[in-house]
């Protein structure tokens, strides 16, 4: 057996982790095994009065479970193994469990006792997790035990356990019949599951390629927006700039009509370069992780800052800002700039489509995985049927539009995406004249993020 074939890549779909993984769930059923078979046998002797060698059984049952011990301290203790390593020491565990399980077979009655049926479940278990061969070989391992230990009994060269008390270990079309059916189940059942997990594999084969096709494109418009976003900006800053810098020194002898359109073009250059700075922002956090050693940001202190910063706007509307921050909010790891494009979007967002004499509420609740984060308003509201494009890029409800004629329709993108980099959740819940509540639940430890790659 070369060091090849326990390469990686003959082994589509199962790494290193998941691996493991089926290492400590094996170890863990194990676990119960030898309990319910032990409780099976002391059942048998006390309350059944079943004769076998319940002693030897036993002996066996605490090999069994010293074994799996010295697994669990293995796997616990010692994490630096390779793959090759793993799939090795998985492969040892059934070939042990195989050989432990036949003298279990041998010793609760041979061919009498329906528990050989037990070898069907690392049949299964090879059939899920080893491609090719492994599965077949398994099978015809499970096989030849059963076949010894029948024919050795059989012939006498060990003793047989009678169960019921009847010689049915000798008598020869039981047994033809009894192996007959076994082999036609173990084999049976290797084909189904390794005709199931090859239709899994070519399944997820497919979906593999095709997310692979839609990173490559996200990472391509990604690369556009970044690209076109700096090749206009320094345009339209000179733009605006040469605009803004007529109108300072010649607006007074100027005719009205000019300057009128000179301001709008002033204008209409702002609201070009507030679309260029969100695609450049949206551009950013698709491709930026959050660092597990980034500062921890004292979100109240921000929440604060930022309800202070609008309070003049909303001032001017005559909306209310109404605040339920808790002193005892947690410092989250993450960096303040994105939480600020959070909470500055939402915030802003709220005073302006709300109508004069209206709310707008912020409270936050404490918890010990998250900190939540609410945002409400008593503004124009949110049609129902808009609701699940609210994040899309570009994307505007008709009321908004109708509300206030401009706007990216980007921001609530850029905030989608940075509460997602961080592991967290954003809620929106509206009606429309009624008002809008965005929830954000932020976790207090950082998850592993599901971006892209740094382009």
């Amino acid at each position: 057996m070369t060091m090849n074939t326990f390469s990686i890549e003959n082994f589509p779909f199962l790494n290193l982790n998941l691996l493991q993984s089926r290492i400590a769930w094996s170890t863990s059923i194990r676990w119960f095994i030898v309990a319910g078979y032990f409780l099976g046998t002391f059942v048998g002797k006390y309350y059944l009065e079943i004769s076998m060698p319940y002693m030897e059984i036993w002996i066996v049952l605490m090999v069994l479970a010293l074994i799996n011990f010295m697994y669990f301290l293995l796997f616990r203790f010692v994490r630096e193994f390779s793959f090759r390593a793993e799939v090795l020491f998985l492969e040892i565990q059934i070939l042990i469990d195989l050989v432990i399980l036949t003298l279990l077979i041998h010793l609760s009655g041979g061919v009498e006792n329906p528990i050989y049926l037990f070898y069907a479940f690392h049949i299964v278990l090879s059939s899920i997790i080893f491609p090719g061969w492994r599965p077949i070989m398994v099978t015809t391992l499970a096989t030849l035990f059963f076949a010894s230990l029948i024919y050795l009994e059989y012939t006498g060269q060990v003793l047989h356990y009678c169960m019921f008390g009847a010689d049915t270990h000798r008598n020869l079309h039981f047994i033809i019949v009894v192996f007959t059916v076994f082999v036609i189940t173990m084999y049976t059942t290797m084909y189904i599951c390794m005709t199931f997990m090859r239709i899994y594999r070519g399944i997820k084969r497919k979906l593999d390629h095709q997310n692979e096709q839609l990173l490559r494109a996200e990472k391509q418009r990604t690369q556009f927006f970044r690209f076109t976003s700096h090749e206009l900006k320094s345009p339209v800053v000179a733009i605006k700039s040469t605009v803004d810098g007529v109108l300072a020194s010649f607006a007074k002898s100027m005719d009205p009509r000019a300057v009128d359109l000179l301001q709008r073009a002033s204008s209409r250059a702002a609201q070009m370069l507030d679309i260029i700075r969100e695609l450049l922002d949206l551009s950013k956090n698709r491709s930026h992780a959050p660092a597990a050693g980034e500062e921890r940001v004292d979100i109240r202190v921000l929440l604060l800052e930022i309800i202070d910063q609008y309070r003049a706007q909303a001032g001017e509307k005559l909306v209310d800002i109404v605040t339920e921050i808790d002193d005892n909010l947690h410092a989250l790891p993450g960096n303040k700039e994105d939480f600020s494009k959070i909470f500055q979007n939402l915030i802003s967002n709220a005073i302006r489509y709300t109508k004069q004499n209206g709310t707008v509420r912020i409270k936050t609740e404490a918890g010990r995985q998250v900190v939540q984060v609410i945002v409400a308003d008593t503004g124009i509201g949110i049609p129902k049927q808009d609701l699940k494009k609210v994040y899309d890029e570009f994307y505007r409800s008709e009321n908004a539009k109708k509300e206030i004629t401009f706007g990216t329709g980007l921001g609530l993108s850029i905030v989608k995406q940075i509460v997602s980099n961080y592991g967290g959740t954003i809620k929106v819940d509206s009606a429309v004249d009624k008002g809008t509540v965005f929830t954000v639940k932020l976790p207090t430890h950082l998850k592993m993020p599901h971006v892209l790659k740094e382009l």
